[in-house]
C-alpha cells in the first residue's frame, strides 16, 4: 500500500495543470491531500481512489471542483453517503461507486446520468429508480451486481438501447418475467453476467434462442450457479452463426456430460469455466 501523508511529500507545484490521469488506489491519503491534488491539477480527466480507506465524505467536495473530470473511480469508499457534490461534473462519463456500503442517495447524478457511458453501482444500498427515469442512450456498460433493488419492475423501466455489457449477478429478485423482453430491447449487448440468478429458469434460454438473435451476438456469457440444463446449452449452441468466446457454467449442478459435449460443438469458444457442483 502506498503512503502519501501530505502534499509536501510530493513535489507537484512545478507541474501544475500537466496531469490528466491519476490513480491512487489503496493509498493511505487524506481528504486534505485530495484537496491539494485538485488545486494543483484542476484539469484532471481521470482519478481513481478505489479503496483509499482514510478518506471521509469531505473528499468529494474537492472532486466536485474538477470541471474537466470524465472518469471517477471510488469503489469501496464506505464513508460516502451521497453524491450531491458531483452535480457539476458535466463531463463525467464513467463512474464506479461499487461497494460504497453507506451510499443511500444517488440523486446528485440527476443532471449527469444521461452522459454516462459506464456506470458501476454494484453492492450499494441506494434506490436506483433514478436510472429508470431517463433515456440512457449513451450507456454502454452497467454493473448492478448484488443490488437487491433490481427487480423485474426495475428492468421493465430501464431504457438502455445501446448497452453492450450488463452484470446483474446476484440480483436475486430477477425472474423470467421481463428478462427476455429486456434482452430484446438491448440489441447491442455483447457481454452478460447472469450468475446466481436463482429465479431464472431454463425456459428463458429456450424462448430467447427461438425468438431473438441474442446468442448470435454475445461474446461472453456468465451463467455460473444458475438452474440451467443441457437443453439450455443446446439452445445456445443451435443459435448460428454464434460468436460466443467465453462461457462460465461453474457450479451448474444440472449440467451433464451431454451438455459439455454440446459446448464442444461451438467453434468460437475460447474460454470455458466449468467447476462441477460438489
Amino acid at each position: 500500500m502506498s503512503t502519501l501523508e501530505n502534499c509536501s511529500a510530493c513535489n507537484i507545484k512545478g507541474c501544475k495543470n500537466a496531469l490528466s490521469i491519476l490513480s491512487l488506489d489503496g493509498a493511505s491519503i487524506s481528504d486534505q491531500f485530495v484537496a491539494c491534488i485538485v488545486k494543483n491539477f484542476p484539469n484532471l480527466q481521470t482519478i481513481s481512489l478505489n479503496g483509499c480507506s482514510n478518506l471521509t465524505t469531505s473528499f468529494l467536495k474537492s472532486i466536485g471542483k474538477l470541471g474537466q473530470l470524465q472518469e471517477l473511480l471510488i469503489a469501496g469508499q464506505n464513508e460516502v453517503k451521497t453524491l450531491s457534490n458531483l452535480s457539476n461534473l458535466h463531463h463525467l462519463k464513467k463512474l464506479n461507486v461499487s461497494r460504497c456500503k453507506r451510499l443511500n442517495d444517488i440523486t446528485g447524478l440527476m443532471e449527469l446520468i444521461t452522459n454516462f457511458v459506464s456506470l458501476d453501482v454494484s453492492g450499494i444500498p441506494a434506490s436506483l429508480e433514478l436510472l429508470t427515469v431517463f433515456y440512457l442512450h449513451n450507456l454502454k456498460e452497467l454493473n448492478l451486481q448484488g443490488c437487491y433493488q433490481v427487480s423485474d419492475s426495475f428492468l421493465s423501466k430501464l431504457k438502455v438501447p445501446h448497452l453492450r455489457k450488463l452484470n446483474i449477478s446476484s440480483c436475486v429478485r430477477v425472474t423470467n418475467k421481463v428478462l427476455g423482453t429486456f434482452l430484446v430491447t438491448t440489441p447491442q449487448i455483447k457481454h452478460l453476467n447472469f450468475s446466481w440468478l436463482k429465479k431464472v429458469t431454463p425456459m428463458l434460454f429456450i424462448e430467447v434462442s427461438e425468438n431473438t438473435c441474442l446468442f448470435w451476438r454475445l461474446s461472453s456469457l456468465n451463467l455460473s450457479n444458475m438452474n440451467i440444463t443441457d437443453k439450455c446449452l443446446q439452445a445456445i449452441q443451435s443459435s448460428t452463426p454464434i460468436q460466443l468466446e467465453t462461457l462460465n457454467i461453474a457450479l451448474c449442478k444440472q449440467i451433464t456430460d451431454k451438455g459439455l459435449l454440446t459446448i464442444a460443438l461451438i467453434p468460437s469458444i475460447k474460454i470455458l469455466d466449468f467447476i462441477p457442483f460438489m
